[in-house]
C-alpha cells in the first residue's frame, strides 16, 4: 500500500480497505450461499470473473512499484 499511496493518504486508504473487507465477509457468505442455490457452478464463476478483474486492475496501476 505504501508504495501506491501517498503518505498522507495512508491512514485513509486503510481505513477503506477495512471497509471493504468488512462488507465482504458480511455479504459475501449469504450471496455465496444464494449463488450455490441457483447452481453449483455459478459461485465457481462470480470467483473466476472477479480475479480476472483484480488481475485487470492490478495492470492498470501507474505508478512504480520498484523498493
Amino acid at each position: 500500500l505504501r508504495r501506491i499511496v501517498p503518505k498522507e493518504q495512508i491512514a485513509t486508504a486503510t481505513a477503506q480497505g477495512m471497509g471493504r473487507d468488512m462488507v465482504a465477509q458480511l455479504v459475501g457468505a449469504p450471496l455465496g450461499g444464494l449463488l450455490y442455490a441457483m447452481g453449483r457452478w455459478i459461485p465457481f464463476l462470480f470467483d473466476a470473473v472477479s480475479f480476472l478483474f483484480v488481475t485487470l486492475g492490478s495492470l492498470l496501476i501507474r505508478r512504480p512499484l520498484g523498493p
